[in-house]
């Protein structure tokens, strides 16, 4: 009788779906359940914010981690897959609890950790035109636009910046009714 032995690739396969599902799972956490006071209270929404945010962020290091371990030469294409998987976990969780701000803090945590820097630009942009236009909507949609191009002007991987770009597409398509409404009557009601 022989003894079973996986191949590299095998237990390669396997370690990259494991990171897979995890940011999967972790992008599904209900946040909103973990703070149920966040609609009546504005530090419990500032704590839901940083959670989901952390849940991107944390998203990112773990598959980061577990892929230096294996020292994967190109490992950011599945940096951005886990990152990616993670974004579309919170949406699935997030628009059947009717909280549409959880996929994109996740984004933003997935961001932060990937370049640090673009992050707080993007902060800086939608939190300038939302406070002076008073449209979190169509700071939203320049923010997410921007994204790529933020990726691409510091040199982080292509797949970084193909990431930001499906990503802001997603989140378009995700807000597509509250785009209409701004369109059409001119009113923002992006959470």
């Amino acid at each position: 009788m022989s003894d079973f032995v996986l191949s590299f690739e095998a237990k390669y396969a396997i370690i990259i779906f494991v990171a897979a599902f995890v940011s999967f799972i972790i992008g599904l956490i209900p946040t909103e359940k973990l703070f149920c006071k966040a609609e009546t209270n504005k530090k419990w929404l500032f704590a839901m914010a940083l959670a989901d945010i952390l849940k991107g962020a944390i998203v990112v290091i773990f598959t980061a981690l577990v892929l230096s371990r294996m020292e994967i030469g190109s490992a950011s294409v599945f940096i951005m897959s886990a990152a990616l998987l993670a974004v579309i976990g919170s949406s699935k969780a997030a628009f059947s609890n009717g909280n549409t701000a959880s996929p994109l803090a996740v984004l933003f945590g997935t961001i932060l950790a990937l370049n640090w820097q673009a992050a707080l630009i993007l902060a800086a942009v939608w939190g300038a035109i939302a406070f002076v236009a008073k449209r979190h909507l169509i700071g939203l949609i320049i923010a997410l636009i921007l994204a790529p191009f933020l990726m691409f002007l510091f040199n982080n991987p292509l797949s970084y910046t193909i990431y930001c770009a499906i990503s802001a597409l997603y989140m378009l398509y995700l807000y597509r009714e509250s785009i209409k409404k701004l369109i059409i009557g001119g009113n923002d009601e992006a959470k």
